[in-house]
């Protein structure tokens, strides 16, 4: 009798807790236009047209076939936010339950249950998500693979040794001098101009995310609005989000870019 009791209890336990973890489950769909979004999706760099202050190196972004999410700060093994998305053309809308968000980047301070982000995708191993104007952008992680590994270089700074450069005055019609920085992925630019520096810091202007290249043609993804005094190299490229092909190259001390038939000449002194 008491054995059957015991049996009974802890059948009903099991099937109580069986529950309650299904209940906590939040239900997602992919649908036919979210399959391509599975996977797991690490953070790079800054917000598209950002600055140092909207970073996103430190998140990763999952998605199962299920449709369930997980957002995650992966310096801190800690999750952000999780939970079901169901995807409809080029959105997707959050279901999170009750839970509560924590260590979101920048511009994403009010994600939840029932926001809604519309994505887009530069590459098949590219992803863009947006919310309340602000793009993050993520890079298809492929476990195993060497371009993931932490010892290989990026194609960026197989250009050259140094990875800070310089605009020449004496090479160029602006009269502000530019700063452009390489990181594995992605490019930098700042205006050096002393009205433009904040704090005699270098000033942001935009970036530019690698998509791909060959030889010494560079393809990225990048952001353009009104306010930003690009250099006259730039004066063809479109408002908006966009892809831009351009020429790089590295010499001596010396780099080039050259876009839609406009040369800009950089230097590592």
């Amino acid at each position: 009798m008491k054995k059957n009791f015991l049996l009974l209890f802890t059948t009903f336990l099991l099937f109580t807790l069986t529950a309650t973890g299904c209940s906590n489950k939040v239900s997602g769909n992919l649908g036919k236009d979210g399959i391509k979004l599975v996977g797991t999706w690490n953070g790079v760099g800054n917000a598209l047209g950002r600055d140092a202050s909207y970073n996103c190196d430190y998140l990763s972004f999952s998605i199962d076939k299920e449709g369930q999410f997980t957002l995650k700060d992966i310096t801190q093994n800690k999750t952000c936010l999780s939970g079901g998305l169901s995807v409809s053309s080029s959105k997707f809308s959050l279901n999170t339950g009750s839970e509560t968000a924590v260590g979101l980047p920048s511009g994403w301070d009010d994600l939840g249950s029932g926001s809604t982000l519309s994505y887009t995708m530069p590459s098949e191993n590219i992803l863009v998500l947006t919310y309340d104007n602000v793009s993050y952008l993520f890079k298809k992680y492929k476990n195993g693979t060497q371009s993931d590994s932490a010892n290989t270089t990026g194609p960026l700074l197989n250009l050259t040794e140094n990875d800070v450069w310089y605009s020449k005055e004496d090479f160029t019609t602006d009269t502000n001098r530019y700063k452009l920085s390489l990181y594995d992925n992605y490019m930098e630019l700042h205006s050096l101009d002393e009205k433009a520096a904040t704090e005699n810091e270098p000033a942001f202007i935009t970036n530019f995310f690698y998509l791909s290249s060959r030889d010494n043609e560079f393809t990225f993804y990048t952001y353009k609005d009104d306010s930003m005094n690009l250099p006259a190299v730039f004066k063809d490229l479109p408002n908006g989000f966009s892809k831009c092909t351009m020429k790089i190259h590295a010499e001596n001390n010396s780099l080039t870019l050259s876009y839609k038939g406009q040369n800009l000449l950089f230097t590592n002194k």
